[in-house]
C-alpha cells in the first residue's frame, strides 16, 4: 500500500471456540524478524518438552516407576494441546484435516489432565498421605474420560460445548490439585513443595494468558506466551519433585535394609544368648551328675536322661538358626525338654495339644522358651505338672494359648527377661506389627496368649507380665 493512502479492509472470521485476533500492521522485514523470534521461542519450548519426554521415558524403563510413565503421558498430551493452540499441529502433524484439528483440542485437554491426575496421585502419594483426597482425585478422572469419549461422538455435543467443558475442567483441576498439594505439603512430605511451586508457576501463566484474552492486560510476548512459559517452569519443577520422590523411596529402602540388618543382628544375639542359656554348663553338669548317680542306682533312668538330653540338644541345634519351623518340630522340642526336666526334677510333666495344625509355621523355640519359664517359675516342689497348647482361629487372627497348672505366686516373681525378649524379637521378625503377646493368672494356673494377626496392627503387641 503506497505511503499516505487509506484503504478499508473487511475481514470476517467464524469459530465455535474462543477467538483472539491481535492485528498489527508491520513491514515485511519486521514481520520476518518477529516470526523468526517466535519460531525460536517455540522451538525452545517444544525442545524442552521433547527432552523431558525422552528423559522420563528412559527413566521409566530403567526404574519401572509408574510416576515417570504418567508424567511423560501428561507432557505429550499437554504438548499437543499447546501445538494446537499455536497452529503447529495443523501445520506439521495433520495438514489437510481441519475437522480433526478441531477435535484434537478437547481431546488433548482430556488426555493431558487425565494423566496429570494419575501423576499427582503418584508424586504426592495421596493414597498414603491423604486417603480421602486420593478417592476424590480418582472420581475427578471421570469427567476427563467423558471429555475424551465425546471427541469421538461430535454429533452428540457441539465443539463449543466441549471446549467450554474442557476449559472449566482445567480450571477446576488446577484449583483442586493445588489445594491437595498444599494439604500434602502440610504433612511434611517433601516432594509436595516442588509440586506447589510448579503449579504456582503454571497457574500464573494461565491467569496471564486469560487476562490477555479478555483484554484486561495488553498482548505482549510475555502474556502471549504466558501459559507456555509457566508450563515449562512447571514441568521442570515437577521433574525435580519426581527425582526427590525417588530419592525418598531409595532412602526408605536403605532405612528398611538397615533396620532389617539390625533386627537380624538382634535376633542372632538373642539366639546366641538363648542357646547359651539352653546349653549352660551347670545345666549340662547337673544332668551329667544325675546320670552318674543313676548309672549305679538306676541305669535305665540314666539312659533315659541321656537320650532325652541328646534329643533336646539335637533339635535345638537344628532349628535355632531357622526363621520359622513347623509347629510339630517345635512341639517335639518341647516334649524333649519336658522329658529332661521330668527326670531331673523328679516331676511328671505332660503336654497336651488341642486343634494344632502340624504344618503351620512358628518361630523356633518360642513355645519351648515359654514352657521353660513355666517350669522355672511355677513348679517348685511339685511332683507333677500339666501344659496345654491350644490353637483357635478367629475372624482376623490365629491364636495360640499355652496353659500350665503351676503356682500363680511363683509366676509373678519374674526373672531376667532374656526369654521374653527372644520371644518378642522372633515374633516381630516373622509377623512385623501383626502379633500380640500377653500372660497372666487364670483359673487353676497360668496362661500365655499369642495372637498372630492377618493384617498389620500398627506396632508390636504389649509386653506380657511375669515372663522371663
Amino acid at each position: 500500500m503506497p505511503p499516505g493512502t487509506q484503504r478499508e479492509i473487511y475481514m470476517r472470521f467464524s469459530t465455535q471456540g474462543s477467538m483472539i485476533l491481535p492485528v498489527e500492521i508491520m513491514t515485511a522485514d519486521k514481520f520476518h524478524a518477529e516470526d523468526h523470534d517466535q519460531q525460536l521461542a517455540l522451538g525452545l519450548y517444544y525442545g524442552i518438552l521433547l527432552v523431558l519426554t525422552i528423559y522420563n521415558l528412559i527413566l521409566y524403563f530403567l526404574v519401572r516407576e509408574r510416576a515417570y510413565l504418567y508424567y511423560l503421558l501428561y507432557i505429550t498430551g499437554f504438548g499437543i494441546f499447546q501445538m494446537n493452540l499455536n497452529g503447529l499441529s495443523f501445520e506439521y502433524l495433520w495438514p489437510g484435516f481441519p475437522a480433526w484439528n478441531n477435535h484434537v483440542l478437547p481431546l488433548s485437554i482430556g488426555w493431558a489432565f487425565l494423566w496429570a491426575i494419575f501423576f499427582a496421585m503418584e508424586l504426592l502419594e495421596t493414597r498414603r498421605n491423604t486417603p480421602g483426597l486420593h478417592l476424590y482425585l480418582k472420581v475427578l478422572t471421570i469427567p476427563f474420560l467423558l471429555l475424551i469419549a465425546l471427541t469421538f461422538f461430535p454429533q452428540l455435543v457441539s465443539y463449543h460445548a466441549r471446549i467450554n467443558f474442557g476449559a472449566g475442567l482445567m480450571i477446576f483441576f488446577g484449583i483442586s490439585v493445588f489445594t491437595i498439594a498444599l494439604r500434602v505439603w502440610s504433612t511434611g512430605y517433601r516432594p509436595a513443595r516442588y509440586f506447589v511451586i510448579a503449579w504456582v508457576a503454571f497457574l500464573t501463566g494461565m491467569v496471564m494468558y486469560a487476562l490477555k484474552a479478555f483484554g484486561v492486560i495488553p498482548s505482549t510476548a510475555l502474556t502471549e506466551n504466558g501459559m507456555q512459559f509457566g508450563s515449562a517452569v512447571e514441568m521442570s519443577l515437577l521433574s525435580l519433585g519426581l527425582a526427590d520422590r525417588i530419592n525418598i523411596i531409595n532412602e526408605e529402602k536403605e532405612e528398611a535394609r538397615r533396620r532389617e540388618q539390625e533386627a537380624r543382628l538382634r535376633v542372632a544375639r538373642y539366639q546366641f544368648d538363648l542357646l547359651k542359656k539352653s546349653i549352660q554348663p551347670h545345666f549340662i553338669l547337673n544332668s551329667l551328675n544325675a546320670t552318674a548317680v543313676w548309672l549305679k542306682e538306676d541305669p535305665e533312668q540314666a539312659a533315659s536322661l541321656l537320650h532325652s538330653l541328646a534329643d533336646e540338644l539335637r533339635i535345638i541345634l537344628n532349628v535355632v538358626e531357622r526363621q520359622t519351623v513347623r509347629i510339630d518340630e517345635e512341639i517335639a522340642l518341647c516334649r524333649a525338654h519336658l522329658a529332661v526336666m521330668s527326670l531331673r526334677q523328679d516331676c511328671s510333666f505332660t503336654l497336651v495339644e488341642k486343634n494344632i495344625r502340624q504344618s503351620e509355621q512358628i518361630p523356633p523355640m518360642v513355645f519351648h522358651t515359654l514352657i521353660e519359664n513355666g517350669i522355672t517359675h511355677g513348679f517348685y516342689g511339685r511332683n507333677q505338672g500339666r501344659f496345654v497348647l491350644a490353637r483357635q482361629r478367629g475372624r482376623d487372627r490365629t491364636r495360640y494359648i499355652l496353659f500350665n497348672d503351676g503356682d500363680q505366686e511363683e509366676h509373678d516373681s519374674g526373672g531376667t527377661g532374656l526369654g521374653l525378649r527372644y520371644v518378642e524379637t522372633r515374633l516381630e521378625e516373622c509377623w512385623p506389627g501383626r502379633w500380640a503377646l500377653r500372660a497372666g493368672p487364670t483359673r487353676g494356673g497360668w496362661r500365655v496368649v499369642v495372637d498372630l494377626f492377618d493384617q498389620p496392627r500398627g506396632g508390636p503387641g504389649p509386653r506380657p507380665r511375669a515372663l522371663s
